[in-house]
């Protein structure tokens, strides 16, 4: 069953909704990027450009990656974490507690780089899809919304970039709601 332009709307707005509560909470994440996908998908159908739904799939890609990853840290390793802290405090001399902790510091970088890396590449690719939107739907608030994906994206090392994430996410729904079925558009 083909996805109308109206359920396009509602699968990519109420994904990209998500996006931003997965910011606070990992898992809605992820539901909210498979919802993107079905939508942005339709898009890509609707406009027959197969570069949008190219993009699409990585930038969906790299995102359920991500959020896996961050999901998996923050519901198992850091509650983990706090319990052999705990644990190696009771039970260990200090110097196993600092090695310890040194130790997970390390992880932690790595993991976190490694998230960097894979929500940046979900933004860029999300980025280019939000650029062909733009160009099928005349609406360039969609460029000021791919934009504000890279930017957040980079800058989540700090915590601002959390917030341009979210207002970002934010501005991509009301865009896709704001949308109406183009009138010139062929479809096949």
């Amino acid at each position: 069953m083909p996805i109308t332009f109206e359920s396009s709307k509602t699968y990519s707005g109420v994904g990209a909704i998500l996006l931003t509560i997965g910011i606070i909470i990992p898992v809605i994440g992820i539901i909210g990027i498979i919802l993107l996908l079905i939508g942005l998908k339709g898009f890509a159908d609707y406009y027959q450009d197969s570069e949008m739904l190219k993009n699409t799939f990585y930038g969906f890609l790299f995102g359920i990656l991500g959020n896996f990853l961050f999901s998996v840290m923050t519901l198992t390793y850091i509650p983990a974490l706090v319990f052999t802290i705990i644990s190696r405090i009771i039970t260990s001399p200090i110097e196993g507690v600092i090695e310890f902790a040194s130790q997970f510091l390390i992880d932690l970088i790595i993991i976190i780089a490694i998230m960097l890396v894979l929500f940046s590449l979900e933004n860029i690719f999300f980025k280019k899809t939000l650029h062909a939107l733009a160009i099928g739907t005349g609406k360039k608030i969609f460029n000021t919304a791919g934009l504000l994906l890279l930017i957040g994206a980079v800058l989540t090392i700090v915590v601002i970039g959390f917030l341009i994430l979210l207002i970002a996410w934010l501005v991509t729904a009301i865009a896709i709601f704001s949308l109406k079925p183009s009138t010139e558009t062929t479809r096949s």
